[in-house]
């Protein structure tokens, strides 16, 4: 059970650093206290990325780097062992058995940003947030459609 908590931690850590974080990947690469073992790993599963530059945060490493035209992250754990890969795309490219799933169970929800694709143990996760005339969701779904609702926050009206 502890395993699959620090996976769903490693993803989410990955995601939001996806997700969130804006900034060009050819940053200026930060190697002081990132795991050997995690940088030895990435070298073998992403030979031909580009542009890598790493972070560290508690128990896990990040390495941004692009492969092909894609910006990825890549989360490690302390042991050096690959977690999860992600990348940002847009609503479009979500798995058809989503893109259904979300009109059906919200018909008339307007789409905030874009969808992080968490992978790890090679099944794909979909992060995304929506917001109805009442409330704000963020979502995590799988590719085929099973959706829960990881927050929702009301909408607040102004008077």
């Amino acid at each position: 059970m502890k395993s699959i908590s620090v996976l769903i931690t490693a993803g989410m850590l990955a995601l939001s650093a996806c997700a969130v974080d804006s900034r060009p990947v050819a940053s200026v690469q930060r190697t002081k206290a990132i795991n050997k073992e995690a940088m030895t790993t990435f070298a073998n599963d992403f030979k031909d990325a580009t542009a890598v530059s790493w972070e560290s945060e508690k128990e896990f490493s990040f390495a941004y780097f692009i492969l092909g035209n894609e910006q990825l992250v890549a989360a490690y754990n302390k042991d050096g062992e690959h977690i999860s890969t992600s990348r940002s795309i847009e609503f479009s490219e979500l798995p058809l058995a989503v893109s259904l799933n979300l009109k059906k169970r919200f018909p008339n929800a307007m789409r905030i940003g874009s969808v992080s694709e968490v992978v790890f143990d090679n099944y794909a996760n979909y992060y995304f947030t929506i917001a109805t005339k009442k409330n704000v969701f963020r979502i995590k779904s799988t590719a085929d459609g099973d959706m829960i609702i990881s927050e929702r926050q009301k909408i607040l009206k102004q008077q």
